[in-house]
């Protein structure tokens, strides 16, 4: 059997980034495609959308939680704005998807990146997270693809719940096939 065809929704570059640099690549997925669709109109985003799943590619809608108070009402927020993706294709990181790149730096990473491993949580917000990147004197994009360098996923998936589950969603339709 071959590998699926994914396609994956992402807000930003940061977010393409932790995808190609750590999921991607750990899980080595095959024929992946990845849209940013944060600057697109509902309507560009539901075409690309239906197009994927009628080239029967598997697609994952994969957003931030925000400040949602749970996960269901975010994937109704999701339906809401884009009508054709199914809520079954959304995976929410919980809080921010910069959560996850924190979660996987253990103690020898957070060292080598000057950065202390308390701040490493699952709770903290864009800004604080900013603030975090921004004391150690490094440009944001420059400290994000050192953190990917010195990621470690094993550790993460016990530090991150969302990430964990997230995950293992993938690797369970990669084993389906």
């Amino acid at each position: 059997m071959t590998s699926p065809r994914y396609t994956f929704f992402v807000e930003g570059k940061d977010d393409r980034r932790f995808l190609e640099r750590i999921i991607i690549r750990e899980l080595d997925l095959k024929y992946c495609r990845i849209i940013e669709y944060s600057q697109l109109k509902p309507e560009k985003v539901n075409a690309f959308f239906e197009a994927e799943l009628q080239g029967k590619r598997v697609c994952i809608f994969l957003c931030d939680k925000d400040d949602e108070p749970c996960f269901t009402q975010k994937k109704n927020r999701i339906v809401t704005r884009y009508e054709k993706v199914d809520s079954k294709c959304i995976l929410i990181a919980e809080r921010q998807i910069d959560c996850w790149y924190f979660s996987g730096l253990d103690r020898g990473a957070c060292k080598k990146m000057k950065i202390d491993i308390r701040d490493c949580t699952g709770t903290k917000t864009k800004p604080e997270w900013q603030a975090c990147i921004e004391k150690t004197g490094r440009y944001r994009n420059d400290f994000l693809v050192e953190m990917t360098e010195c990621y470690v996923l094993g550790y993460a998936l016990e530090k991150n719940r969302s990430l964990k589950y997230c995950v293992d969603r993938i690797a369970a339709i990669e084993s389906a096939v």
